[in-house]
């Protein structure tokens, strides 16, 4: 085969240009371009498996009492800031471009530290039903390389990678989605905070880490 190539190109000079194009270039490509996948395919297998591990949990949901008294939608003052004088909440000095921090004592009782910044906005779920079964489903191999469930797979890896998967349990609020790592040792509560489209992502950080305790600081905040 390859004596026959060169004699074609003895023969006709006119064919060199066309092998070289047509013959060499595509080879040296497809070599290329398989020496980069064996290279690359075990961060990317790794990179899928991981993701495919944290959207496979199924986070178990709490009851929450819930306030019967909701703030009015006319009023034009910041529901974020309606919500942090309930908690009687303080801005620090230390705080940062696009994160605040405050010290608040919700009913002058229990003094937490509040860190809240902006949460990614552009998954297009309904606030907070679409978000709940998003935690709530559990997604098989096939759905996930399917590309199945778009938007609440990127919610629930945006929440991978803010909490320490799996042992996590969320209760639903008046407006705002509470997320517990279920951690004895290291008890960490998050939520999504949703205002008019906007989401934000509040840290909270009370002296006492104990799950029981969370749920009734969380009980004790929303019934303000």
């Amino acid at each position: 085969m390859f004596k026959y190539l060169i004699n074609i190109i003895k023969k006709n000079k006119g064919s060199e240009f066309f092998l070289i194009k047509f013959v060499v270039i595509p080879i040296y490509g497809i070599i290329f371009s398989l020496f980069i996948i064996i290279i690359l395919s075990p961060a990317v297998f790794s990179r899928y498996f991981k993701l495919y591990i944290n959207y496979n949990y199924e986070f178990e949901q709490l009851p929450l009492v819930k306030s019967t008294v909701f703030s009015n939608s006319l009023v034009q003052e910041d529901e974020v800031e309606i919500f942090l004088k309930k908690l009687n909440c303080f801005e620090n000095l230390d705080s940062r471009y696009m994160i605040q921090k405050y010290s608040c004592s919700p009913k002058n009782e229990q003094i937490i530290q509040i860190i809240v910044k902006d949460f990614p906005s552009d998954i297009n779920l309904s606030f907070p039903t679409y978000y709940e079964l998003a935690l709530k489903q559990k997604y098989n191999i096939n759905q996930f390389f399917q590309n199945k469930y778009k938007e609440s797979i990127a919610f629930k890896s945006e929440i991978a990678e803010i909490l320490r998967l799996p042992e996590v349990k969320f209760l639903t609020g008046s407006n705002q989605i509470y997320l517990l790592n279920d951690d004895e040792s290291n008890i960490e509560i998050f939520s999504i905070f949703y205002v008019y489209g906007k989401l934000y992502l509040f840290n909270y950080i009370p002296i006492k880490k104990d799950m029981n305790e969370s749920i009734k600081l969380i009980n004790l905040i929303e019934t303000l």
